[in-house]
């Protein structure tokens, strides 16, 4: 993991063990969900109903197809989630790498959700076409992400709406709009303002820009540049 400074370093460290207690939490969830469905199937085999009747075998057999398919649903949104947090995992081991934006924004969403769905926020995402691979460092930008996204998602009431975008500037310079839509009136005041983030901004040679003319909508937009291209690596 590269940092700016031992306070940085600091924080991600607390946001990456947020992301990782939050996928363990919904791990547990599938699990037990799984555990449940197999208990039925074993019920099932044992001729045992919730009436307590004698199971027909027409009935078990087609019960045990719809439980099935409810485990092999589980199992893979599990199975979704834990390449998520592989690659969030791994997008530390270098200082700066090769990615893609729709990636990083992607897998940021997925370990997100279970948050957004504690506060009954719809978190969604719209993925640009020809988003060009850059090279930076890809575990600071969702950290990035991460501080401009969960403040808007806290302060929206139930049925607001964070939705994070992808595309290319004219310039082919990729770039994420944060755009959070709610029914309270104070969202314009919500969050970090860009010159709270300057350090991250500035290891990221990226540029960000806030909208608040509409009460009720605060939109940042954020300009990631490939490093190689703006100044030599440290």
């Amino acid at each position: 993991m590269s940092c700016p400074d031992k306070n940085l370093c600091q924080e991600q460290i607390a946001f990456q063990g947020r992301i990782v207690a939050g996928a363990t939490h919904e791990f547990q969830n599938h699990l037990a969900v799984i555990k449940e469905y197999s208990g039925l199937i074993n019920d099932l085999l044992n001729g045992k109903q919730a009436d307590g009747k004698q199971a027909d075998g027409k009935q078990v057999i087609k019960r045990c197809r719809e439980i099935t398919a409810n485990i092999n649903e589980r199992a893979n949104r599990a199975a979704a989630l834990a390449d998520a947090l592989n690659r969030f995992a791994h997008r530390g081991d270098a200082a700066v790498s090769a990615f893609r934006i729709n990636d990083a924004v992607e897998d940021l969403i997925a370990l997100l959700q279970r948050f957004a769905a504690q506060h009954n926020i719809a978190l969604e995402a719209k993925y640009g076409g020809r988003v060009a691979e850059l090279m930076n460092n890809p575990s600071l930008l969702q950290y990035l992400v991460f501080l401009l996204t969960a403040p808007l998602i806290e302060a929206l009431g139930e049925g607001g709406k964070v939705t994070l975008s992808t595309s290319a500037a004219k310039d082919k310079t990729p770039v994420i709009e944060i755009k959070a839509e709610g029914t309270t009136s104070s969202l314009a005041d919500t969050g970090p303002a860009p010159e709270f983030l300057k350090d991250y901004l500035n290891e990221l040679a990226a540029t960000l820009s806030l909208d608040t003319t509409r009460k009720k909508i605060r939109k940042y937009t954020l300009s990631i540049p490939s490093l190689t291209e703006t100044r030599q690596i440290r």
